[in-house]
């Protein structure tokens, strides 16, 4: 390749002396031995300024296994074993006053090694027109005086070495030691800008003394002089006392140095290195870590200046490598029974980690995992967690994650409440940290509920057959914002409306209807009496005893299904209390001319009593007293009576009585025959009910004659003075049985 000595130089002259003694052991021409391989040639042509001896080697990692003087036209061949290489191209003739040697380069337009580029040759290859134009380098001169008054330090035989900037290697390469009038040339420089020291052995002893440049930053262009660039040598070297390193080795954290120098006096400077590469910009006494910097050991260098003395140079022991350092987080929500857990963020592959948890900045004993479980003892307190990061050759770091706030008592709400359609929940939150504003959410099976945001829900058929959950969010400054979410109830039941039917009286059947329910449920009834439940009243029907007189009856239907609430529904008192009524019974002979008698029994106090009565069931016009005398028209038929009674705040009862036989027709029956002893009487009955059997009774002053019941009867003695009457008794099945007693006889003569 062909290169314009117009295009400017960059990078510095660096490790050129060591190259040049390396080669002066290398024979034109020559190279290592190599097994048994077949060698690639490379060639080219190389323009060079007049008056150079050029040679041109390959070199491999940092070897060099061919060199080549060039031909007269300025060719050159070179062979090899197949491998990497790079060219070196160098003037081998010394620099003179008069003659500025070629400025030594690498391919390609390289002029460091560290720089070259590197080719691949192969076995057999034949790498042609490697060309290359090298030109003179640039020329340093000046003069090096000495300081007033100082005869200590000898002008003459000074060299010169520069520094190219932003760069810490220095060279002494093509120098021409100062002569009696301390004129020195430096020659064989790429184009850049460069410091100068000086050095020189007085006393056989190196010295490298410092210099003040004219103007600064000296610039170099190649192939070109720049001159009158004087220097001035100056007193004993300034001495280092001690030069440390201090800080944490951690990206993020400060490195610091500590200098005592002598004179303590003396000016200081700093340049700082990682992994001995200078750190641009880097010129305090202290230096921030930065990601550039991980992985890597860090060195302070101190420049030390004082009038009148030699500069003096000192570097810190290397730091441990730089680690880099995550920023720690403490993840989770800080509430009681939750837990929080220490994420250590990015740090350097391979550290490992040790965790110290604390609460308003006192360790927690013990908390020494990654997890921290919080408990009710940290409710309020603010917690943070260190985390300290190690790893064989690198710092130490300890960073801190923090908590999104204040440990919140949140606990888990529940619900109150029958879980059926038109009852009312209730969301009891529980104990939360104090002065907490707490919110609410009602979900029917997960899903929020439209408008449900109170304390309080009541339930709509809407919800039935879902399962009801209540969030509760907490919100308080510093705090986190929490929401703990209830156990989810059992299905909505749709509940029926209970109501009892029957009328409330000692005896009478009371009937519980459910009303409406969820398909399926199943019921168990309680029954109570002014609100008490009544013992062993648990069937559907319930009979009011004497217990109960005088209270109302309610009833409690609960309903059950699988799956879904246990509900209650309890009816609503019954409008009049249990009343106590008697079925009436009658009294008297069920005969036709007889009179019947209610008696109505035992009735709630104060209860006003009405009768009507029956024959076979049909009402009998105009009987409505407590008597009934009973007429032809109610012959052969059944009676009856019906005892209504009234009381306020009672229901009004009807009791009907047990029915009597049916009224017979009695006859009126007579005597026949004279009244005289010896006589016969003969009874004669009247007219009854057709089919009825008689029976006679005899009696003499109302004293029933002893066998006297034919329906005739003689008269003896015994009778003499008395009385006689015959009583006639009736009886046919189904009918009531019935006596008719006759008129009595004159007396028995």
């Amino acid at each position: 390749m062909q290169k314009s000595p117009a295009r400017p130089r960059r990078g510095i002259v660096a490790a050129v002396v060591a190259l040049v003694l390396a080669f002066a052991s290398v024979g034109a021409g020559s190279a290592p031995a190599f097994a048994a391989e077949t060698n690639g040639t490379v060639t080219g042509k190389v323009t060079a300024p007049a008056g150079s001896k050029v040679y041109v080697s390959l070199v491999r990692q940092g070897a060099t296994y061919a060199s080549s003087l060039l031909a007269a036209d300025g060719t050159y061949t070179l062979s090899a074993a197949a491998g990497s290489y790079t060219l070196w191209f160098w003037d081998s003739i010394p620099a003179t006053r008069t003659y500025h040697p070629a400025l030594t380069e690498y391919w390609n337009d390289k002029y460091t090694p560290q720089t070259a580029t590197y080719f691949a040759l192969g076995a057999g290859a034949k790498l042609a027109n490697m060309n290359a134009t090298m030109v003179k380098g640039g020329v340093i001169t000046g003069k090096v005086t000495v300081p007033s008054g100082s005869s200590s330090v000898p002008a003459k035989g000074a060299k010169a070495y520069v520094t190219l900037e932003g760069s810490n290697v220095t060279t002494q390469a093509n120098v021409i030691e100062s002569d009696a009038s301390g004129t020195y040339l430096l020659s064989g420089l790429p184009s850049g800008r460069y410091t100068l020291g000086i050095s020189q052995s007085p006393a056989g002893n190196a010295q490298t003394w410092p210099w003040t440049p004219r103007n600064g930053l000296v610039t170099v262009t190649t192939g070109a002089v720049t001159s009158g660039i004087d220097l001035l040598l100056v007193g004993p070297q300034v001495s280092v006392v001690s030069h440390t390193l201090g800080g944490d080795a951690v990206v993020g954290s400060r490195l610091y140095t500590r200098t005592v120098l002598s004179p303590y006096d003396a000016v200081k400077t700093y340049r700082w290195y990682a992994d001995g590469v200078l750190i641009d910009g880097a010129t305090s006494d202290e230096f921030l870590l930065t990601s550039a910097q991980a992985g890597k050991s860090i060195t302070a260098e101190v420049t030390a200046t004082a009038p009148n003395y030699a500069t003096t140079k000192a570097s810190t022991s290397a730091s441990a490598r730089v680690l880099t350092a995550g920023t720690p987080s403490a993840t989770g929500v800080p509430k009681v029974g939750a837990s929080l857990t220490a994420t250590p963020g990015t740090w350097t592959a391979g550290t490992v980690f040790t965790y110290q948890w604390y609460a308003d900045g006192v360790a927690i004993s013990g908390a020494t995992g990654k997890t921290l479980a919080i408990t009710s003892a940290l409710a309020g307190t603010y917690l943070s967690v260190w985390v300290t990061g190690t790893q064989p050759g690198y710092g130490t770091a300890t960073r801190t994650g923090y908590s999104e706030g204040r440990v919140a008592a949140t606990p888990v709400p529940k619900i109150s409440g029958t879980v059926a359609v038109g009852s009312t929940l209730t969301a009891v939150p529980g104990t939360w940290t104090a002065g907490t504003k707490l919110t609410y959410q009602w979900k029917a099976d997960g899903s929020a509920i439209g408008g449900a945001t109170a304390s309080t829900f009541k339930l709509t058929s809407a919800q039935a057959g879902k399962a009801i959950t209540v969030a509760t969010t907490g919100t308080l400054p510093g705090y986190p914002t929490a929401t703990e979410t209830s156990a989810a109830t059992a299905k909505v039941i749709t509940r029926g409306v209970a109501t009892v039917t029957g009328t409330t009286n000692v005896g009478s059947t009371l009937t519980a209807n459910p009303g409406t329910w969820t398909a399926g449920t199943t019921f168990t009834y309680a029954w109570s009496a002014n609100g008490a439940a009544i013992s062993g009243a648990t069937a559907k029907t319930f009979k009011p005893t004497s217990a109960q007189a005088g209270k109302t009856i309610a009833v409690k239907v609960t309903g059950k299904l699988a799956g879904f609430a246990t509900a209650s529904s309890t009816s609503a008192a019954t409008a009049t209390k249990v009343a106590t009524t008697s079925a009436p019974t009658i009294s008297g002979t069920a005969a036709v001319g007889a009179t019947l008698t209610a008696a109505p029994g035992t009735w709630t106090s104060g209860s006003a009593l009405t009768y009507r009565w029956y024959a076979d069931a049909v009402a009998i016009s105009g009987a409505t007293a407590k008597t009934f005398k009973l007429t032809s028209a109610q012959a052969g038929k059944a009676i009856t009576v019906k005892a209504t009674g009234t009381l306020s705040g009672y229901p009004t009862v009807t009791r009907t009585s047990a029915a009597t036989a049916k009224v017979i027709t009695k006859g009126v029956p007579t005597v026949s025959g004279t009244a005289k002893v010896g006589s016969t009487l003969t009874a004669n009955p009247g007219t009854w009910t057709s089919g009825t059997t008689l029976t006679y009774r005899w009696s003499a002053n109302g004293t029933v004659i002893a066998g006297a019941t034919a329906k005739t009867f003689k008269l003896t003695s015994a009778q003499a003075g008395k009385t006689v009457r015959v009583t006639v008794t009736g009886a046919r099945t189904g009918y009531a049985t019935a006596s008719s007693s006759s008129a009595s006889t004159a007396i028995v003569t």
